[in-house]
């Protein structure tokens, strides 16, 4: 659902209005993590609309990705889901402030900013790029997400990997 929404011109321009969005792109969520983390909470409305994110990022899918995350954790389904929502919102501020900052105004733009994000950094992250490239919602879509969480081949990193290393970017 992902690559289908993003390889369009429609899809590209809604992502880049949904970053460009002053929710996002003022870094809101990032501005204030030490809070958020340190106890501050998260409201009802930042879930909503990670599951939002979710909803477009997984093409319906949602609650197939939440079975694996807890399958591969073993968290109950309802956590799963929960960091998912929350992860949904951060990745958005990140991205947002990257646009505002990176002044990105078109699809071009847009693929090249997410490309230089995941394709700069290491083998196992740039092997999770491209496999969140190829993310859609098939008959593969379970094995597809357990790929992005674990990494392939017996390596280390996958979601945590790319996460981190997004995280030191901050």
């Amino acid at each position: 659902a992902l690559k289908n929404n993003a390889g369009s011109a429609d899809g590209a321009a809604g992502l880049l209005g949904a970053l460009s969005n002053s929710k996002h792109s003022g870094g809101g969520l990032l501005d204030n993590l030490g809070s958020i983390l340190g106890g501050g909470g998260i409201d009802d409305d930042v879930m909503a609309d990670g599951g939002k994110i979710l909803g477009h990022v997984f093409g319906g899918q949602e609650s197939n990705a939440a079975g694996v995350i807890s399958k591969a954790s073993g968290i109950d389904m309802n956590s799963a889901m929960s960091i998912l929502k929350l992860a949904g919102p951060f990745i958005m501020s990140y991205l947002g402030k990257k646009v505002l900052g990176g002044g990105v105004s078109d699809g071009k733009g847009l693929g090249d900013m997410l490309g230089g994000l995941l394709g700069g950094g290491s083998g196992v992250q740039q092997q999770l790029a491209s496999q969140i490239q190829g993310f859609d919602s098939n008959d593969s879509t379970i094995d597809d997400i357990a790929g992005m969480i674990s990494g392939k081949g017996g390596q280390s990193g996958g979601l945590g990997g790319l996460l981190g290393g997004m995280l030191k970017n901050l």
